[in-house]
């Protein structure tokens, strides 16, 4: 997808605090946040597709339904975070950490699980090829 006519900046942050933020349905497709807090926030039903999420912090927040489609998520921090029905495909994990959170009927392609901390994925699914 063309980045013309997209607003690419409007959801990328750099150094900020956006605890409690509702982001629910919103489209964080190619944005670029790095080193940002967005614990307690809300990501139900939004779109990570091609996002660079760098060392964030995502504790406590919620992803209902979320996906995480050519994610990088490098450093990101999940604690106590809550992911239900949630997609990972193709997405970078390395030296993330899931202490504490929840995976239910989450979906995991082409993802790799090196250097990911405390990730319980029991009640989820890993495939080795996603559907087109």
């Amino acid at each position: 997808m063309s980045l013309i006519g997209k607003n690419k900046d409007f959801y990328s942050y750099r150094n900020e605090c956006r605890i409690g933020a509702n982001f629910q349905y919103k489209d964080f497709e190619k944005t670029k946040s790095y080193n940002t807090n967005f614990s307690k926030s809300n990501f139900n039903y939004a779109s990570l597709r091609a996002a660079q999420m760098k060392y964030c912090n995502f504790n406590e927040a919620s992803f209902v339904e979320t996906e995480f489609i050519g994610t990088n998520i490098k450093g990101s921090c999940f604690k106590g975070a809550v992911f239900k029905n949630a997609i990972f495909k193709s997405v970078v994990m390395d030296k993330t950490d899931f202490t504490g959170a929840e995976l239910v009927n989450c979906i995991f392609c082409n993802t790799r699980f090196t250097n990911v901390k405390g990730l319980n994925i029991s009640n989820s699914r890993i495939i080795d090829k996603c559907p087109e």
